[in-house]
């Protein structure tokens, strides 16, 4: 049976930011990176616990790249009506929608991911979230009982997509934040839309107990 996997990609979104479209600012943050992981069964550190995701499809138009696809070809009418980069249809209904359900989605893939691995919001001593703007960042954390030095905001690097946690965990691991037997919540969210949590047990898998 499979014993290692290794998990890794690049992020690139940010090619498809037109700056010069106000309707799409929520994403002027996007940077560009790669990432990678190792997942290997029965390794003795950073025990992968339960995940949660959560998809809304009726999200699923709210933001989109118009031209490009086998609907709408890419032609170099739809290039210079910029229809290759991402377009949000309608701003103010997306906007209102998502303030809506988000942080509950936000909350609840945590929540669910706890759960699931036997513990509660009370056992986390880490959130590695996406890096999303700093009021939302900073909403999750309270909701969750954390305080600000239980995970870090990326403002020095952008949201680089699915890399985000894995940056975080870099970052905190480096700057001894993390310690044997943690609980460590990985969060994340996408448009489309989707939002999820995985926990992980930190360092010895036997710390703790």
């Amino acid at each position: 049976s499979i014993r290692t996997v290794l998990l890794a990609g690049g992020y690139r979104n940010g090619d498809l930011i037109d700056y010069g479209n106000r309707h799409t600012s929520f994403m002027f943050n996007l940077g560009a990176g790669g990432g990678a992981i190792l997942l290997q069964r029965d390794y003795g550190r950073n025990r992968v616990l339960a995940s949660h995701l959560i998809t809304d499809g009726s999200f699923s138009e709210d933001v989109i790249v118009p031209a490009g696809g086998t609907k709408h070809p890419l032609t170099l009418e739809a290039i210079e009506e910029r229809k290759h980069f991402f377009h949000v249809p309608n701003p103010q209904r997306m906007k209102e929608r998502l303030e809506e359900k988000s942080m509950g989605y936000f909350l609840e893939a945590v929540r669910q991911s706890l759960a699931k691995s036997g513990y509660t919001e009370k056992d986390i001593a880490y959130a590695a979230m996406l890096h999303m703007k700093k009021s939302a960042h900073d909403y999750v954390l309270r909701q969750l009982g954390l305080s600000d030095d239980q995970s870090i905001y990326l403002n020095e690097f952008g949201h680089i997509g699915q890399f985000d946690q894995i940056l975080s965990l870099e970052l905190a691991a480096s700057s001894g934040k993390l310690k044997d037997g943690d609980v460590v919540v990985l969060i994340s969210a996408g448009i489309g839309y989707a939002w999820g949590a995985t926990t992980i047990r930190w360092g010895e898998a036997d710390a703790g107990n």
